[in-house]
């Protein structure tokens, strides 16, 4: 860094609009020295990399050096400023706070809070598929998205399908079960839901998203409080479902027609 840094020209050495406003400290106007400002730089740096313990001790150091040259204004200063980062987190360690905050308060169990939602495509009930999306703590989770080939041959019946999927979702018992599970239609596809979740003697709420005419959520059929807590994150996961099924039959469609069957 150069020993000093030159005062602007283009405004006769006057403070700049970010020093008038408090958001520098000056160097441009000389209100501070260039080893001042360099200072201030090294220090927060030290703070983005995550580096306060040492940040702290280097001012504390600072501080004292100052006291014993009776420069108490500074050394009253830095006394401030080493109180303000004592009192801050560091954001990294305020998202992993909020993060285990929402694991225990939401799954109880300390694990993440995990919705999976499923949808049902065919054409004319052929190749019918259905798929599972997976939501983590409000994040899609795709490394845990799932495909299912429907084995009935009638795979127009959606309610049918539906029962399916989620029957053989319940035999791959290494995958953790949800706190949520979300379905597309209306109270008939979450009573049927709700019948196999209780045949397997578990615990687990469904809601079910029905939808308008241009396939966007028009209400959430479930647990009041359930759906106000977790609205957006319903819609989000059965969005993903619908995409997900149609991209995976499309994909299944094409294949059908490269190889020849129509």
């Amino acid at each position: 860094m150069p020993a000093s840094i030159p005062r602007s020209s283009a405004n006769g050495g006057k403070p700049c609009f970010n020093a008038q406003i408090g958001l520098c400290p000056g160097v441009c106007s000389g209100a501070i020295s260039a080893q001042e400002y360099a200072k201030i730089i090294a220090r927060i740096k030290l703070f983005f990399e995550g580096k306060k313990a040492i940040l702290i001790r280097k001012m504390e150091k600072e501080m004292r050096d100052y006291a014993k040259k009776q420069e108490f204004e500074k050394a009253g200063e830095l006394k401030r400023q080493i109180f303000a980062l004592t009192h801050i987190q560091d954001v990294a360690l305020i998202k992993n706070r909020e993060h285990s905050l929402l694991e225990t308060n939401e799954s109880g169990t300390g694990q993440s809070f995990r919705i999976e939602a499923y949808d049902i495509a065919h054409l004319s009930g052929k190749d019918t598929v259905g798929v599972m999306t997976v939501l983590e703590d409000g994040q899609p989770a795709k490394s845990q998205y799932r495909k299912f080939k429907i084995k009935r041959r009638d795979g127009a019946h959606d309610i049918a399908n539906l029962r399916e999927i989620i029957e053989r979702r319940l035999t791959h018992t290494e995958w953790p079960y949800p706190q949520m599970i979300v379905t597309d239609g209306n109270e008939v596809q979450r009573r049927a839901v709700e019948e196999i979740i209780a045949t397997a003697k578990l615990s687990i709420p469904v809601v079910s998203v029905t939808k308008d005419e241009r396939h966007r959520a028009r209400a959430i059929i479930g647990d009041a409080k359930l759906v106000e807590k977790y609205k957006r994150a319903i819609v989000l996961v059965n969005n993903e479902a619908h995409r997900f099924a149609i991209d995976y039959h499309r994909t299944l469609r094409g294949k059908i027609f490269k190889n020849g069957r129509k």
